[in-house]
């Protein structure tokens, strides 16, 4: 027998959630239709486990639980695959216990669903007990556990143009989310420049030198043509990727 989260929190007063991680071998759907009622009133991120083939007995699939989550307001922001190589074709391995290989097709994975802060802050508010800044830092810290800084900084932002957090603490916060530059930590702003700064940069001596020679030494139309020529794979190279 068992029991929806709803009525089993409702029972043992439990008046809030905010993180939700399922690995349940597929029951993973009906576990969360059970806690609708706190994903809506307080929940504001979700780790749950998702089939993308048929694996267990009336199993949900990844299809299922990403559209009743967006329905909730939630989108997804990671996504970790396991794979399963054919046995025609097996992988070495010293276990005796079947699990994921480097090869093969999808099978299942670990998704990481979260609220859009910034969406909800500046319009729809789906969050049930509202946004504050309680909310706010639950949600920045944990979209900085599973290495999200820039979306933690933009929650942060947001929630500093909306008066949610005051501007000295989420300016702080900000700085504490840049990531260090070599062994040498920065502010946001000193982060911002570093970035404009290295844009179009050759950093290396040895490229610089080269160029240098090249200048001096090519005809200004065989520079022209091998810029343009340089251009142009770089163009080629962006819109494969």
């Amino acid at each position: 027998d068992t029991e929806d989260f709803d009525t089993f929190a409702t029972e043992n007063s439990i008046e809030y959630v905010d993180f939700i991680k399922l690995d349940t071998e597929g029951a993973e759907l009906d576990i969360l239709q059970g806690a609708a009622g706190f994903i809506k009133k307080s929940v504001i991120g979700l780790s749950v486990e998702v089939w993308f083939q048929p694996f267990h007995k009336n199993q949900s699939f990844f299809a299922d639980v990403d559209v009743f989550l967006r329905s909730l307001g939630f989108r997804l922001f990671d996504l970790t695959l396991n794979r399963s190589s054919r046995d025609v074709l097996p992988e070495p391995t010293t276990s005796l216990i079947p699990g994921p290989t480097k090869r093969g097709q999808i099978y299942c994975g670990q998704v990481l669903y979260l609220r859009d802060g910034v969406h909800e802050i500046e319009g729809s508010r789906l969050l049930g007990n509202g946004w504050d800044a309680n909310n706010v830092l639950k949600l920045a810290s944990i979209m900085e556990l599973f290495c999200l800084p820039d979306c933690a900084i933009e929650l942060i932002g947001t929630a500093r143009e909306k008066e949610l957090l005051p501007k000295t603490d989420a300016d702080r916060f900000i700085d504490l989310l840049v990531p260090p530059v070599g062994d040498k930590n920065i502010c946001y702003n000193d982060y911002l420049n570093y970035v404009r700064a290295c844009k179009g940069k050759i950093r290396s001596p040895g490229a610089q030198r080269v160029k240098r020679l090249a200048a001096k030494c090519l005809p200004p139309f065989v520079r022209k043509t091998i810029s343009r020529g340089l251009i142009k794979t770089r163009d080629l190279i962006d819109n494969f990727v």
